[in-house]
């Protein structure tokens, strides 16, 4: 509860013009208290809370989160179901579970990406019907994956798709060199369960970048073939890595 109330409290009391202090004064606790609840560090008394919501006008739901709560925990059972089933090669049936989640939770970027995912998938050259496939699917395809911001696939699609100058100007609005990028970097500053998750999404995203580079330059290099072995086997550990990362946040 604390993290979603700590927001909303923030946010209501900055509405108000109120400081720190004045906010005390009204709920006769100390300034400290008020700071605690404002990092998530502690939370109010129960017995205080309605007098809370009735002092800044919201229900209680609203105070603490209850929606946000139960909207994340769909969307996270939705993306598990979308998964699955796409996993499993129940490949139309995920399109129509991920069209009825994103329907549900339109700002939702995670539900839009695997909307965008189905579809591709869809229109991959291992599905037999992905010629007519993509001329149903190719605007959907462009549309979302525009709004969800999904730029490396974008990019991957408009050249497949011999799109090259709205690749570029994708291109043009992403980070110059990956040793600067944030993502990379950001843990740094985390602590505890939080610095782990992110190291493992930065370790999984490497991944599917490295697969997909050796993937690529390997039948156009000219490396020997025990190298060509060698740099499959690597492959094939990276995938095998990225997927049991993958499946511990399923």
């Amino acid at each position: 509860m604390s993290i979603y109330f700590s927001e909303k409290f923030k946010q209501l009391r900055k509405e108000k013009d109120l400081t720190q202090d004045e906010i005390a004064d009204v709920f006769h606790i100390s300034p400290k208290c008020v700071s605690r609840w404002e990092t998530g560090a502690n939370y109010p008394d129960v017995e205080l809370l309605p007098h809370i919501a009735i002092f800044f006008k919201v229900t209680l739901d609203e105070l603490l989160g209850t929606q946000e709560i139960l909207s994340e925990k769909k969307t996270k059972e939705y993306v598990r179901d979308i998964r699955n089933l796409l996993n499993s090669g129940k490949l139309y049936d995920a399109i129509e579970l991920a069209r009825k989640s994103v329907k549900e939770y339109p700002l939702n970027n995670d539900l839009l990406s695997h909307l965008v995912q189905a579809l591709c998938a869809a229109c991959s050259e291992e599905t037999p019907e992905y010629k007519e496939n993509t001329e149903k699917y190719k605007n959907e395809i462009i549309t979302l994956g525009e709004k969800a911001g999904n730029k490396t696939q974008l990019i991957q699609l408009y050249v497949k798709w011999g799109m090259k100058e709205e690749a570029k100007r994708i291109l043009e609005t992403m980070p110059v060199e990956i040793w600067d990028a944030k993502e990379v970097w950001y843990g740094y500053v985390l602590d505890g369960e939080a610095q782990k998750q992110h190291q493992e999404n930065t370790m999984m995203r490497i991944m599917v970048l490295l697969s997909h580079f050796i993937g690529e330059y390997s039948p156009k290099s000219d490396w020997t073939p025990l190298q060509k072995i060698e740099c499959s086997k690597s492959e094939a550990v990276f995938k095998e890595f990225k997927n049991r990362l993958r499946k511990r946040h399923i």
